[in-house]
Order: structure tokens, then C-alpha cells, then sequence
């Protein structure tokens, strides 16, 4: 079985999440598609993100309806920092030959896997496959992309049309302005509506319920 292992903090996972995931899908070069969530990124230490346990939950609810999209809590049973080497030795001793593994990963880690600012990065490029997808705020990366044609091969593929154009981090963004509309004595039905129009657009409406339900980022991170 070809799976493709898609690390993130899904902090909220979101639409783009499940886009990119059909689309790395859809090049038929991996069967099933495993959302890893990290328990913390050793790129964002200072950051305070949700707890584990509701962000797991939400990539569940998203995924739910995908029979080869999978919820992985793999990095919750290993020592912290998770650096990807370790997770992906782990699965490959828990997996040996049942499993061939591949990454789906953003072209910014991409671009800083090629620096070397990863543990072990040479060993992690030359290994596995990868599938590479670009975010729109990716822009100020186009100085880094003479790199990449020294490092784009057969076993690294560039995703078409997957450029994602929302984040988590400005979900929560929207999510924290929404509530305070709400709790303004004079809130605007026009703003109120205009911001629930952009969450329904983000993310899945079974995941935006399971935020209201919560009480979750009612405070900007």
C-alpha cells in the first residue's frame, strides 16, 4: 500500500487540507492518504496551539466521507520534539514492507528541507517521494525556486492546481473577529453574515460546528 503522510498542526484543518489531499490522490501514485497531526512543530515552539485531541477530531470530521483518507495520532506516542526522521523511522520499523510511505508537504518545508534546515534532511529527500503543493503566500519564496531545479526529480512531484488560498491561521483570525462581533452591543449583521459566509467557504460545515460547539479560538494565537 502507497501512503502519502500529510504532517500538519490542522490547526484548524480546512478545506485546502482535503483539496490538497484529493489532488496528491488523484496522481494515482499513492493509495491512501494518512493526516498526521503534530502535537507541537518543532518549527513553531513558541506558538499555542489547540489541544491535540480536538484538533485530531476535526481532521476525523473532515475526512470522514473519504474511504482512502485516514487520521493519524502516530506523533502522540513519541518523544518530543517530533522531528519527521524520527516519525518516519517509527513507521517504518512498525510498518516494514506493508507500507511504502511518501510526503505531501508545502513548498515552503519543501524549499527549507532543500536548505538542509531540517534534522537529516539529505536522508528524508533522497528516500522518500514527495508531493510538493504551493500556498498563495508562497510568493516570497520565487528567490528560492532556482533550488528546486536541482531537487525536483521522478520521486519529487511538483502538485498542479492545488495552490491553496486560505490558512489556519487566518480561519482563527476570522473565527476571533466573528465572536466579538457577537458579543458587541452593536454588532453588524452585515460583517456577522459577510464572516460566516467566508467560514462556510474554509472550512467543512461539520468542522465549523464542532468549533462552535467547543468554544474554540475565541482568542486570536
Amino acid at each position: 500500500m502507497k501512503v502519502g503522510l500529510f504532517f500538519g498542526t490542522f490547526d484548524p484543518v480546512h478545506n485546502g487540507h482535503v483539496t490538497i489531499a484529493e489532488t496528491a490522490i488523484s496522481t494515482n501514485l499513492i493509495d491512501q492518504v494518512w493526516f498526521v497531526v503534530t502535537p507541537q512543530s518543532p518549527f513553531k515552539k513558541n506558538s499555542i496551539i489547540s489541544s491535540k485531541e480536538h484538533r485530531l477530531k476535526m481532521v476525523d470530521i473532515a475526512i470522514h466521507r473519504y474511504s482512502n483518507f485516514f487520521s493519524s495520532n502516530v506523533e502522540f506516542e513519541l518523544e518530543t520534539p517530533q522531528y519527521t526522521f524520527k516519525t518516519l523511522s517509527f513507521l517504518e520499523s512498525k510498518f516494514k514492507s506493508k507500507h511504502e510511505f511518501s510526503l505531501i508537504m508545502g513548498l515552503d518545508n519543501y524549499i527549507s528541507l532543500v536548505k538542509k534546515e531540517w534534522r537529516h534532511s539529505d536522508y528524508i529527500l533522497n528516500k522518500y517521494h514527495m508531493f510538493i503543493y504551493e500556498r498563495h503566500t508562497d510568493n516570497h519564496l520565487r528567490a528560492d525556486l532556482h533550488l528546486l531545479g536541482l531537487v525536483f526529480s521522478d520521486h519529487h512531484v511538483r502538485l498542479t492546481g492545488s495552490s491553496i488560498k486560505i490558512s489556519s491561521s487566518q480561519i482563527r483570525e476570522l473565527l476571533y473577529y466573528k465572536n466579538n462581533l457577537l458579543k458587541s452591543c452593536n454588532n453588524n449583521r452585515h460583517n456577522i453574515s459577510l464572516s460566516n459566509q467566508q467560514l462556510d467557504s474554509f472550512l467543512p460545515k461539520k468542522v465549523l460546528e464542532y468549533i462552535e460547539k467547543n468554544e474554540l479560538y475565541l482568542s486570536v494565537k
